[in-house]
């Protein structure tokens, strides 16, 4: 009997957890088996071992698996529509899903971890909207063609360690106590939005270029916010009403082919860039 079983350690990427699992075993064919079975993630002095009910069992320490019997990863395969993720079956269901050719719809509320973990390319739209207490990890996803909408996620993670383009708009809004990480995220080929959300910081460290507005407004705990690389915005630059706000970095920000203005940041001490430090709240 063969055994598919993807494992992925996260670390640090959920609040209050210094290490996760993502595990999902196939069924008894292999990788054209039954859908993946049920797996149980314990932390002991050991490491994490993870039992599936398949009768797989694993042990890690840190991120090196020590056993696994049978592990073996399923082939790719493309969804030629749109997908929607509403509960852990269709989670487990797309951990072999490479491409998708429409929408991806990321809705499953109250699924720990939402791992896909073979996901390299979205060309429709992404949407994360709604969770609770879970983390988002897609390892390999490069690029999403549309529009890419985290909405409304209350203390989550999501991260996106590969994504590197984003073909539509960026709009990152109502999350609270949630993380995201996107340490290659270059370029945004739309607007950039950026809005009340409840979350101390938001570092963009490989963003180069926004094609139409960067708006940063009404995020009640923000407290930093730098974009290091960030060189060209194709329409007005707008950060506003951010009560916490007390740094602002955009130290290579040359272009930006609209209205420049920093306004309303009450708590505002530190403004780093050429194109902002004439702008209200960095002139007080």
């Amino acid at each position: 009997m063969t055994t598919t079983c993807h494992v992925l350690i996260m670390r640090q990427i959920l609040i209050g957890l210094s290490s996760i699992a993502a595990v999902s075993c196939g069924g008894p064919d292999g990788p054209k088996g039954d859908p993946a079975s049920t797996c149980t993630v314990t932390h002991d002095s050991g490491g994490t071992v993870i039992e599936c009910s398949d009768g797989t069992t694993a042990r890690l320490r840190g991120d090196v698996p020590v056993s696994i019997d049978d592990m073996v990863v399923r082939d790719c395969r493309t969804v030629d529509g749109s997908l929607l993720l509403e509960n852990a079956a269709d989670v487990r269901n797309a951990n072999d899903v490479c491409r998708i050719a429409g929408d991806l719809d990321v809705q499953a509320n109250g699924v720990t971890v939402i791992s896909l973990p073979a996901l390299e390319s979205v060309e429709g739209n992404l949407q994360i909207i709604g969770l609770d207490d879970s983390a988002v990890f897609m390892p390999e996803l490069a690029s999403v063609s549309g529009v890419t909408s985290i909405i409304g996620n209350l203390s989550s993670s999501i991260v996106l360690p590969q994504l590197e383009s984003i073909g539509g708009k960026l709009f990152i809004s109502g999350n609270q106590g949630s993380s995201m990480s996107f340490p290659l995220l270059a370029r945004v080929d739309q607007a950039a939005v950026i809005s009340f959300n409840f979350a101390p910081s938001v570092f963009l460290p490989s963003l180069k270029s926004v094609g139409l507005e960067l708006l940063i407004g009404d995020n009640g705990q923000l407290t930093d916010f730098s974009a290091p690389l960030l060189t060209s915005v194709g329409g007005p630059v707008f950060v506003a009403r951010n009560r916490e706000l007390r740094s602002l970095s955009f130290p290579f920000l040359l272009n930006a082919r609209g209205e420049v203005r920093v306004v309303a940041n009450d708590a505002l001490e530190t403004c780093t860039g050429q194109l902002i430090v004439r702008t209200e709240d960095c002139l007080e």
